[in-house]
């Protein structure tokens, strides 16, 4: 949850197996309609889902700022260096970590990149 630009909050859905997190999600991003009844979204709601696989589709080849920079560079063309390393920094990759191969890093980094990416694919 933000907050302006700031991270306020995160939501977690949790449960045992088969008990439709999965279908739930689906509906609220629509990859699923509903049977019954009807699901409304705000118009400004932004959604990111993360996956426990989500960290193996990182590109190992490149740093966590190369690819932010590759990536996102054309939405925000003003932004230097220091402000790829301080999104990536936001989520405790820190110093050598952020300038590394992707590849390099250690399974709970790369987990932590995958948030990272997400929030600034979706800043306004």
């Amino acid at each position: 949850m933000y907050g302006g630009e700031e991270l306020i909050g995160r939501i977690a859905i949790v449960g045992d197996n088969g008990t439709g997190k999965s279908t739930l999600l689906n509906l609220i991003t629509g990859a699923l309609q509903p049977t019954e009844g009807s699901i409304n979204r705000h118009g400004q709601l932004k959604l990111a889902k993360y996956s426990q696989h989500s960290a193996d589709q990182l590109p190992y080849d490149r740093s966590p700022v190369e690819h932010l920079q590759i990536e996102y560079g054309t939405k925000f063309p003003e932004k230097d260096i220091q402000f790829w390393r301080a999104q990536v920094g936001r989520f405790g990759i820190t110093g050598s970590h952020q300038t590394n191969p992707i590849g390099q890093l250690s399974d709970g980094l790369r987990n932590r990149l995958v948030p990272s990416f997400t929030n600034i694919h979706y800043r306004s």
